[in-house]
């Protein structure tokens, strides 16, 4: 996120740059304008903590090293778990609509009951139809496993899921839930991952690939490297789900850790 930041700094910047000289009367400075363009926003990202130390004249910034900042500063909040086992039915009805109006979803949290039950069969199917379709959308990351209780039990990525495509090898068009579900469980392994996800994850489909909230940025990308997997579970002291960081976020934050701007 802190790289998308420095862009749109720039662009604006550079905008109020060209505003400025046409306005501005001959006697003020390059350096002066600098100060004026650039003074503002440097001032609000170190009252934030985005900045170690700048100096003033002719001005230059240093970000600090977020490579040791906690990477819970860059995660992604979990906005919604949907409990699967035992089902509610206004889970299974919001997922029903989620599937009918093509909904995309970066992430698919699922909680499972404390006995290995196996998930409803339109259940599975309303959700390979939102994997599928958030496959498509192109911002689809995986699916996180919990357990009762919200503690962590492992992840699915979206490569797991490119089976969901054979969700239309079918016509689905008067065939029930219930039926495309069986039609998928009968060939694909996704399918029974998500109808028995817990138990799926000890077989070794899935990946436990966590890392505690308070650990580092630089620790946790070391972390999905090792892994070979392209997001972590953050978890807090007592092992329960915060939020998620993918590769793309350490790798933005990290690539953002340094501006230089020149001096006079």
């Amino acid at each position: 996120m802190q790289t998308i930041y420095v862009a749109l700094l720039a662009a604006a910047g550079l905008l109020l740059w060209v505003s400025v000289r046409r306005l501005a009367k001959p006697d003020l400075s390059e350096t002066a304008l600098l100060a004026f363009i650039f003074g503002i926003p440097i001032l609000g990202l170190a009252a934030s903590g985005g900045l170690a130390e700048f100096s003033g004249g002719g001005f230059a910034a240093k970000f600090r090293d977020i490579s040791l900042t906690p990477v819970h500063r860059i995660s992604r909040p979990i906005d919604n778990t949907l409990i699967v086992t035992p089902p509610k039915a206004s889970e299974l009805a919001g997922t029903k609509i989620e599937a009918n109006f093509g909904i995309c979803r970066p992430l698919i949290v699922l909680r499972v009951g404390d006995k290995s039950e196996k998930i409803q069969d339109s259940f599975v199917s309303y959700l390979a139809v939102v994997i599928n379709t958030s496959i498509s959308c192109g911002n689809f990351i995986g699916v996180v496993i919990l357990d009762n209780d919200g503690h962590y039990l492992g992840s699915f990525s979206k490569d797991f899921f490119h089976e969901a495509g054979a969700i239309w090898a079918i016509s689905i068009e008067n065939r029930s839930a219930e039926e495309i579900a069986q039609f998928m469980l009968s060939r694909t392994v996704f399918a029974a991952a998500l109808a028995y996800p817990d138990v799926r994850m000890k077989t070794g489909e899935g990946q436990n690939v966590s890392v505690r909230e308070d650990i580092s940025i630089a620790k946790a990308y070391e972390r999905m490297r090792d892994k070979k997997f392209p997001f972590a579970a953050i978890i807090n002291e007592d092992g329960r789900v915060t939020g998620v960081v993918t590769m793309e976020d350490v790798r933005n934050a990290l690539l953002s850790t340094l501006i230089v701007m020149p001096t006079r």
